[in-house]
């Protein structure tokens, strides 16, 4: 068995905007390009830790125990033919 990889892995980064994941993974699960969506978790602590729907609704997450900036999303990068990093901040209203 071959190991196959998404078009697009979209990297989410989390600080202190967990309740803006689920909009924005829906969105790019709509796109007609199918994506891994990869969430790189810089919250830092329980008030802004990422809840099991947004968990349940995207690929993988990657932990830090701080705030990392934009070094954080470098682990999600390895291993993708083509990478976009969305902030979580960038949500439609």
């Amino acid at each position: 068995m071959g190991f196959s990889m998404p078009d697009v892995r979209v990297i989410l980064t989390n600080w202190r905007r967990p309740k803006n994941l689920i909009p924005i993974a829906k969105a790019f699960r709509e796109q007609s390009v199918p994506v891994e969506i990869v969430v790189v978790d810089n919250s830092g602590g329980k008030k802004f830790a990422l809840s099991d729907e947004v968990r349940d609704t995207v690929d993988d997450v990657i932990t830090f125990g701080d705030n990392a900036g934009p070094a954080c999303i470098a682990p999600a990068i390895a291993c993708s033919c083509a990478a976009l990093w969305h902030e979580s901040a960038g949500v439609a209203r």
